[in-house]
């Protein structure tokens, strides 16, 4: 059969190429000598493949170096159980890291993180990562490069890993975190581009996602289910577009939050949480002594958080705690629109040092223990919208109720 055998008849290149792209065609790479184990890593067509079962900590090392530097834009992960005993990274890596399914294949780190990516464009897709020890550790670190802090952009996905960890919430671990790399500290170091983490499934861990990106970075967490967790999404110190959309959360400190608590943070960050359901597990994670909150946005004397809420629900669950549904310190322009604040709180939205904040839409039967809504001195310029049935217990002069 000719080469050109994808082009019958007397089609133009340009017409053969787009006739490859449209059908799917990915050509093979010419053989390679690669510096790995053969009877763990190998050259596949168009990606690396690598098996259990050997030195997996090496072996996947290996094939993540070979990738970066020949190119490969995937690293498929054959079925079973790999061992790492130290952390696996890739710098300027391109491409996937995909397991064959999420529960055929499981990448256990016992003691440390699992995988760490500098800057470039990683994907890790369709596997288990399993957190066993009881240090602290992370599933998986996006960050910046850590030898060259001036390099800080990266382009990172998640879409259907399962995370778990043995340790259960007690240990500081996390399933993805985004942050500059040790040691680049700076305000103008931070790391920055985009992040998305998508339909999967985190469990007893103390953080789900956790970032701290700046210039207007992107950050999107999307259709996951959060179990037993303290913290299912925290940005700290950012300046971020988030989108928190369509996720199932238990947790034990706080659902969904934008914090910025430094002197040096950025002016402003944004969050927006949309149709996520948030349930209060009953315990809270030790050493911890606040109030439980399903979604909060926090400024500070340098940094305004703006966001909003919409249709999301919001439950004590079985056990009874104070706690606040909706919490805003700090914060400009938040709108919290058609959510349901269910079970007993202490307030179901508290704002304090707010300014320009729209509640229309809520519900808040049966979901209050001292008021509904508590709006502090320090706000301004609150509307509250008719037909919300809301107990409101305001201190302002600029608070406008609708009847």
């Amino acid at each position: 059969m000719s080469r050109y055998s994808h082009c019958p008849g007397r089609r133009s290149l340009a017409g053969c190429l787009l006739a490859l792209v449209a059908s799917g065609f990915s050509p093979a790479l010419p053989a390679q000598d690669l510096a790995c184990d053969p009877g763990a890593v190998a050259l596949q067509g168009a990606e690396l493949r690598v098996s259990p079962g050997g030195q997996d900590t090496g072996n996947l090392q290996c094939a993540l170096d070979e990738a970066t530097r020949l190119g490969v834009q995937k690293v498929k992960l054959d079925p079973g159980t790999f061992i790492l005993d130290a952390v696996v990274s890739a710098r300027d890596f391109q491409g996937q890291v995909e397991g064959t399914t999420r529960t055929s294949t499981i990448v256990e780190a016992r003691g440390q993180t699992a995988f760490r990516f500098e800057v470039g464009a990683p994907s890790v897709k369709f596997m288990t990562i399993r957190l066993i020890g009881s240090r602290a550790a992370n599933a998986i670190e996006f960050t910046s490069d850590a030898s060259n802090c001036s390099r800080r952009t990266i382009f990172a996905e998640v879409d259907r890993v399962n995370f778990e960890a043995t340790q259960g919430t007690s240990a500081r671990t996390a399933g993805v975190i985004a942050v500059a790399a040790e040691g680049c500290v700076g305000s103008d170091q931070r790391l920055l581009g985009k992040l998305t983490v998508n339909r999967s499934d985190f469990a007893e861990l103390w953080d789900g996602v956790a970032t701290a990106m700046t210039g207007g970075a992107v950050v999107t967490v999307s259709f996951n289910e959060f179990e037993t967790l303290n913290f299912c999404y925290l940005g700290r110190d950012s300046s971020q577009d988030t989108s928190i959309i369509g996720n199932r959360c238990e947790f034990g400190s706080h659902g969904a939050a934008v914090e910025q608590n430094s002197a040096s943070a950025p002016a402003s960050t944004r969050m927006r949480v949309v149709n996520n359901r948030f349930t209060y597990r009953g315990s809270q994670p030790p050493g911890f002594s606040g109030t439980p909150v399903c979604m909060a946005w926090v400024g500070n004397q340098v940094s305004t958080v703006v966001g909003s809420a919409e249709a999301n629900s919001c439950s004590t669950g079985p056990s009874r705690f104070e706690m606040v549904g909706a919490f805003a310190a700090g914060t400009q322009r938040l709108r919290l629109s058609g959510n349901a604040f269910g079970g007993d709180y202490e307030r179901a939205v508290w704002l304090t040092q707010a300014a320009d904040t729209v509640l229309d839409a809520n519900q808040f039967s049966n979901s209050f223990s001292t008021a509904d809504v508590l709006v502090d001195v320090s706000c301004a310029r609150t509307i509250i919208g008719p037909q919300q049935a809301a107990q409101v217990l305001n201190n302002s002069n600029s608070t406008y109720i609708l009847n």
